[in-house]
């Protein structure tokens, strides 16, 4: 946009697809089945949520314990920023009371 055009459908396409690569590298074929069935454009070749709760990754028993170990970690990880950006922000908002709160105290002790 800052040049002056906007960029197309394949070049947004192909810059998610470079930025979603490593994503995906854990992730099991069955799993990508089931998610690419999901997102089909098309309605009829979609999934249903029958059909997808149906679909063999759902019912499956095996799960891959790398991948869940790397994603209980990207919950932490994200459940510690989360709690410290709530905590700045709180921080934040007690300076800010306490700043207009104090020249308020100082007028009523002049009295």
């Amino acid at each position: 946009m800052l040049c002056g055009s906007e960029p197309t459908l394949e070049e947004l396409t192909a810059q998610v697809d470079r930025e979603c690569e490593g994503l995906w590298s854990d992730v099991s074929a069955s799993a990508r089945h089931l998610i690419t069935k999901m997102l089909q454009e098309n309605p009829s070749r979609r999934l249903t949520a029958e059909e997808a709760l149906r679909h063999p990754w759902v019912c499956g028993s095996t799960v891959a314990t790398r991948h869940m170990l790397d994603a209980q970690e990207r919950l932490r990880t994200f459940n510690a920023r989360r709690k410290l950006r709530a905590t700045t922000h709180a921080i934040i908002a007690t300076q800010r009371a306490m700043s207009i709160v104090k020249p308020l105290r100082n007028c009523q002790a002049i009295r």
